[in-house]
């Protein structure tokens, strides 16, 4: 109601003086008598006035505003301090953990060393053990082939008698510091006819589980079984219609590796050496030939 009174404020000043007017004149003409609305001070407009923008800016602001900026302040001033001690901790932390990395790494090198001083003792103690041993071991090996005449001779395998020729023994030696143990010796002969298809014969050692074992202490020679060649076999040899090889072979154990076989090879080709002129004995040389010529 009020907009409504604003609007129409000035028409009714126009309508009292017209009324005034009329009034005058009211002898000429008689007209209905039209209410009027008296204007009130309230009822007219007043000239708006404005404030300068910055005079008492701060009677619009709320107290609740400034609760909510200081706490804002708050919260960043916080959060500074919280990113300061977060960057520190991390700072921290990355360097802890760079001494961490180097000690580790100085006790990873630390234990390496130790590792291979470790194994460096161990390689040189199993090498002394090793060389210990093989100073200590038995080493059985062939020495030298003796040999004599006989007459009167029996061949065994033939029963013959009277037979005449010369003994050949192969002598071993034990030249280790510790007795060779479960040793076999094992002896055989090859007489070669031409024509001759190979320079040396081979020679197989049977398997025989009742050979006899000694025991061979060292610095004592010992001879295997004989061999013997028969008159006619030293002439055809001494006229080269044939050729005379002798094979030795020693298998024994030592203490420190007594489940390990070890063993001694050699193969001799007997050469006819002439006749001595003092006793009229048949003389020979040998030299050794082939393959089967090897120790362990």
């Amino acid at each position: 109601m009020l907009a409504l009174v604003l609007s129409q404020a000035p028409p009714v000043q126009q309508n009292a003086q017209k009324g005034a007017d009329q009034s005058n004149d009211s002898n000429a003409r008689q007209k209905p008598i039209t209410p009027q609305i008296a204007a009130t001070p309230e009822a007219i407009p007043q000239p708006h006035q404005t404030e300068p923008a910055d005079l008492h800016w701060y009677s619009d602001v709320k107290i609740t505003d400034g609760l909510i900026a200081l706490f804002t302040l708050g919260l960043v001033v916080v959060g500074f301090f919280q990113w300061r001690a977060l960057n520190d901790t991390v700072v921290e932390a990355g360097k802890a953990s760079a001494r961490q990395s180097a000690d580790m790494l100085a006790s990873i090198a630390v234990a390496s060393d130790v590792a291979k001083a470790a194994s460096d003792s161990a390689a040189a103690a199993k090498t002394s053990a090793d060389a210990y041993r093989e100073a200590e071991r038995a080493w059985v090996s062939f020495v030298k082939m003796d040999y004599r005449s006989f007459t009167g001779g029996t061949i065994v395998e033939t029963g013959e008698t009277g037979q005449s020729g010369t003994m050949f023994n192969l002598a071993w030696l034990n030249g280790g510091r510790t007795p060779a143990i479960e040793c076999t010796l094992f002896t055989d002969r090859k007489i070669l006819k031409p024509p001759y298809t190979t320079e040396t014969p081979s020679f197989i050692v049977p398997i025989d589980p009742n050979a006899q074992k000694i025991v061979l202490v060292p610095d004592v020679p010992v001879s295997s079984l004989p061999i013997y060649l028969l008159r006619s076999d030293i002439d055809t040899l001494r006229d080269q219609q044939c050729r005379v090889f002798i094979y030795g072979r020693a298998e024994y154990r030592d203490v420190f590796s007594p489940n390990e076989t070890r063993h001694f090879e050699v193969c001799l080709q007997v050469e006819y050496g002439g006749i001595e002129s003092d006793t009229g004995q048949t003389l020979f040389n040998h030299r050794v030939v082939g393959p089967q010529n090897s120790a362990s």
